[in-house]
């Protein structure tokens, strides 16, 4: 072999050592590949990785809210479980839905709607009609409220203006449970019971 060819042979050999050590440098398990290839790859890696990386904390933020919320319904769902419901009087009486209640002057409506349903529940009482007037004026108009007794005894009262019906003694006279509804006993009107509409009002 001439002395040129073996420069050449050593150039070429040289180049092929130093391209299998840049191989190995770079792909440590990709025998195939060349450090270009290897370069071009970590890059996409890395890309890749920095577009994971909010697609990961947008995960997590979502399982703690997620988490939160779940807590939030355990709570309120063992919270429900354990509050008393309202009986089945007070929940009638206090029915926003039902026809007169919440509105003026629809005391008939409110009476008539809120006897109904009690009665067909087996709860039973009487309409109290009254009239009133306020003293030195021409005010004065007419008013009916729903009395109705409980098999333990009790009394309640209602209207169509309280949100709730009241619990009453249960051996006050009908005068007496008009000023218990109205809880203002030195207001300055006068009432007077209508007794012919009471007579005929019991449910």
């Amino acid at each position: 072999m001439h002395a040129s060819q073996s420069r050449d042979a050593e150039r070429i050999l040289g180049r092929s050592r130093i391209a299998g050590d840049e191989t190995q440098c770079f792909t440590v398990g990709v025998p195939s590949r060349t450090m270009d290839q290897s370069s071009e790859n970590c890059t996409k890696g890395v890309t890749f990785g920095i577009r994971l990386a909010p697609k990961i904390s947008t995960k997590n933020a979502m399982k703690r809210t997620l988490s939160v919320v779940v807590a939030c319904l355990i709570t309120v769902l063992v919270l429900s479980a354990f509050s008393p419901s309202q009986p089945l009087h007070y929940r009638l009486a206090s029915d926003p839905a039902l026809k007169g209640k919440g509105r003026d002057g629809e005391c008939m409506d409110y009476a008539i709607a809120l006897s109904s349903k009690l009665a067909a529940n087996g709860i039973h009482g009487r309409l109290i009609f009254y009239r009133w007037h306020i003293r030195d004026t021409a005010i004065e108009g007419s008013h009916v409220f729903v009395m109705y007794h409980l098999p333990d005894a009790t009394e309640w009262i209602v209207d169509n203006e309280i949100p709730h019906p009241k619990n009453v003694p249960p051996d006050a006279s009908p005068m007496q449970l008009v000023y218990l509804l109205a809880s203002r006993q030195n207001a300055p009107v006068d009432v007077e019971l209508q007794e012919g509409l009471n007579r005929l009002s019991f449910f």
